[in-house]
């Protein structure tokens, strides 16, 4: 096991650099914990830790985060075609959040990840970018051949995802159908009732889960698209432990949908403990 913490430094791209090509001699690592936060890597220092990661191609345990530097698509793109060759790992914690990443350098992060199949275990974490529909329904496709994920933890929240994105992030959840442990989290986006509208039949399809948060707050969720998913939510009749976020004003109209939503999870007869 190699164990990588470079946080709140001056590290550049040189530096990333050297590591990077310094990764790319471990090639018969199967366990990595490479965590970079509050740096300066940017461009070249990032495509180098990527080419490195792509050798490692034997890796079944992988802890990749690069938060808050300067990463954009190009980089991001490498990073993605990384993943993609590590086609062995069944625990996966990615997190590339508070960066410049758009749609090109999603697309190719979602490209890679589609190809971790033998994923069981996903902690994917890419909020915080300038991410739109294209590059979430590429992850979203991505998200719908991890078919053995017992364990997900998605967050794409404060991005530019509308409609078209949402639904193919629901499409490819609703292809998990093993999972007992999910937390979503979409919020601050421009998703609506269309966009939500495929998450009705992603819950639906969970009828494994025993532990789920769903957070939307702060999107054009309207009565409809809460309805959708309160029904979605009725049939998740395993669950133990539910944490349901939505928009948090304080208004009669709000309160109605919440009552709604309170009304359809209280049909799950084994649930525990409930939070709207």
């Amino acid at each position: 096991m190699i164990y990588i913490l470079q946080s709140s430094n001056q590290i550049g791209d040189d530096g990333a650099s050297t590591i990077g090509t310094a990764l790319g001699y471990c090639k018969f690592l199967t366990n990595l914990s490479f965590s970079s936060w509050n740096n300066k890597i940017g461009d070249k220092g990032a495509q180098n830790i990527g080419l490195g990661l792509s050798k490692c191609t034997q890796l079944i345990h992988l802890q990749f985060v690069i938060f808050s530097n300067q990463i954009g698509d190009d980089e991001a793109s490498t990073i993605g075609t990384a993943l993609g060759n590590c086609k062995f790992l069944t625990n996966l914690r990615f997190n590339v959040e508070c960066n410049n990443i758009g749609d090109k350098g999603a697309q190719n992060i979602g490209l890679g990840l589609s190809k971790c199949t033998q994923l069981t275990h996903l902690e994917f974490d890419i909020s915080s970018n300038q991410i739109g529909d294209d590059g979430a329904s590429t992850i979203g496709i991505a998200l719908g051949n991890c078919k053995f994920l017992t364990n997900l933890i998605f967050i794409i929240s404060s991005n530019k995802i509308g409609d078209k994105g949402a639904q193919n992030i629901g499409l490819g959840l609703s292809k998990c159908t093993q999972l007992t442990h999910l937390e979503f989290n979409i919020n601050i986006n421009y998703v609506g009732d269309d966009g939500i509208s495929t998450f009705s039949t992603a819950l639906g399809n969970c009828k494994f889960l025993t532990n789920l948060t769903f957070d939307i707050q702060n999107n054009k969720i309207s009565d409809k698209g809460a309805q959708n998913i309160g029904l979605g939510l009725s049939k998740c009749t395993q669950l133990t432990n539910l944490v349901f976020r939505s928009d948090e004003e304080l208004d009669e109209y709000t309160q109605q949908r919440k009552v709604e939503k309170k009304r359809l999870a209280q049909k799950i007869k084994r649930l525990v403990k409930l939070k709207v």
